[in-house]
């Protein structure tokens, strides 16, 4: 999911550079359903990664058909050759270290993609129903007009990246001592295990883990006041927003793969074997993330949150 987001501003710097064109976007099953109410896309072509190698030549047969006048492909696959059409990015590009997976995308297009020394915006537009369901939420919680709402999303694609829950609740605890807060919990399916985990530590949040298709919970984050996160997609989706963001980073390089705008604050540690971006640690241990505290992260929320609302 956050790869997708981050490939968003190289379609809206598309769409600035040829304003008359629609658009077909190949993506996976999961993120489908993010590009259905974007006026831009006229087609949407479900692509898995776990096709046999029949069902790819039967897949790359049906992109050729489609007859293209162009493809822009952001991971670098023999798709470009494949269809036939102009190519608008590189064939074979190395990332650049220490740049953002933004920048780095918009970088693979064969034109400039800022103007004016602009980076193009996320595009991420919400269906009616998506909204429809952030109102619902916002109207049967009750939320104040005093208080600040605040996401949690504790999980992360590998456990290295996850900070443990009784971080968050301890974060959690603190912050309501000192803040008039309200907490929504958010994950898909797979985060049901650590999302009730938190829930059952502190149990006045609300915990949506499992009922949001991802544009309603692209638009729950959107209209929230602070999201605390491990690295994951939902964190991608408070960037988007422009929400204030608190990002807890153990492996990874939060110069690539961190919030992307000016308001957020990287939780961290500096270590000599950061950053590896491995899923598991090769020395057995868990410093990068474990040595985080809950004292540092409220430090992180004071930068961010104002006491009152």
């Amino acid at each position: 999911m956050g790869d997708v987001i981050l490939t968003t501003p190289a379609l809206q710097a598309l769409h600035e550079k040829f304003p008359a064109a629609k658009f077909t976007v190949i993506v996976g099953p999961k993120c489908a359903d993010l590009f259905e109410s974007d006026p831009l896309v006229e087609k949407i072509i479900v692509y898995n990664k776990k096709y046999t190698l029949r069902e790819l030549f039967v897949f790359a047969r049906r992109l050729r058909s489609e007859r293209f006048d162009a493809v822009a492909d952001m991971r670098h696959t023999v798709f470009p050759l494949l269809i036939g059409a102009r190519r608008l990015t590189t064939l074979i590009r190395r990332p650049r270290r220490g740049t953002h997976a933004v920048l780095d995308h918009l970088a693979k297009l064969k034109f400039p993609a800022a103007r004016d020394g602009r980076t193009p915006a996320f595009r991420i537009v919400l269906p009616r129903r998506a909204r429809e369901f952030q109102e619902e939420i916002w109207s049967d919680y009750r939320f104040k007009d005093n208080e600040w709402v605040v996401g949690v999303a504790p999980h992360a694609a590998s456990s290295l990246k996850m900070w443990y829950p009784s971080n968050f609740i301890s974060l959690m605890e603190m912050m309501k001592r000192e803040f008039r807060v309200r907490f929504i919990i958010v994950g898909g399916n797979d985060a049901r295990e650590i999302c009730d985990l938190v829930k059952e530590g502190y149990t006045d949040a609300l915990n949506l883990v499992g009922k949001t298709d991802i544009p309603g919970l692209a638009a729950v984050i959107s209209r929230m006041d602070l999201f605390i996160t491990n690295d994951s997609g939902p964190m991608h989706f408070a960037s988007a927003f422009g929400v204030p963001t608190v990002a807890v980073f153990g492996p990874s390089d939060p110069k690539r793969y961190g919030p992307f705008g000016n308001r957020h604050v990287i939780v961290h540690k500096e270590l000599p074997c950061k950053p590896c971006n491995q899923a598991q640690c090769p020395s057995g241990k868990r410093d990068c993330i474990d040595l985080i505290t809950p004292a540092q992260a409220l430090e992180a929320v004071r930068e961010l949150l104002p006491p009152a609302r």
